[in-house]
């Protein structure tokens, strides 16, 4: 997913000069009209994850992808793991509360999150 998103993020950026951050990360899997149909609960979801390129690829992996379904602890390690190859492909961190914000919309925020992502 990291090799993945290196290639499609200066792709997006190139796409939309001078655009927010939230919106280039928007752009790489959402396009158009892509928005259109879902709840608002499923629109907040999507604004907040697109807030960090980390927070779209938990959600890309986590909500659509092949680990749709996982339990919860293994969903925060997985955000571990994907933090650690962002990381690898150049893309900087995330802040702590920016992560727990994600977490909290993706519903996987619970008491002591922090020993099952490493953070």
């Amino acid at each position: 997913m990291a090799k993945i998103v290196a290639r499609k993020y200066p792709e997006s950026k190139a796409r939309n000069p001078g655009a927010s951050e939230a919106a280039v990360i928007k752009d790489m899997g959402f396009h158009e009209g892509g928005l259109a149909g879902n709840t608002e609960d499923a629109l907040s979801r999507i604004e907040i994850c697109c807030e960090t390129i980390q927070g779209f690829c938990y959600m890309a992996a986590l909500d659509a992808g092949r680990m749709k379904g996982m339990l919860n602890i293994r969903s925060l390690q997985f955000t571990h793991y994907m933090d650690v190859e962002l990381a690898a492909a150049g893309f900087p961190p995330q802040t702590r509360e920016q992560k727990e914000r994600i977490l909290e919309a993706m519903e996987l925020r619970m008491d002591g999150w922090e020993r099952w992502t490493g953070d």
